[in-house]
């Protein structure tokens, strides 16, 4: 997926989030695996490299308490599941 797609994408689920704080979505990976949690906040991250360094690129990241286990997790343009749902509202 190009890279524009993949911001829409992140975009989209960003304002759903912060939009809808106290949804339980559900997360749908590649495999077809999921698992539901909630949102816990949005921020901005870097992709490691020193500031000034070529490649270096800051973007927005958003975490996620998965239900079971209390554990956060991270969500970026990077790192997108293939579907997010809210009930059985799909939201990307």
């Amino acid at each position: 997926m190009n890279y524009y797609k993949l911001l829409e994408r992140f975009s989209k689920l960003h304002i759903y989030a912060t939009n809808s704080p106290d949804t339980r979505f559900r997360f749908v990976d590649d495999t077809g695996a999921s698992l539901t949690a909630t949102f816990d906040t949005a921020y901005e991250t870097d992709n490691g490299l020193e500031p000034g360094e070529e490649g270096y690129e800051e973007f927005d990241a958003m975490a996620f308490c998965e239900d079971t286990t209390g554990e956060l997790f991270e969500v970026t343009y990077l790192s997108l599941p293939k579907e997010v749902w809210d009930g059985n509202k799909r939201i990307i």
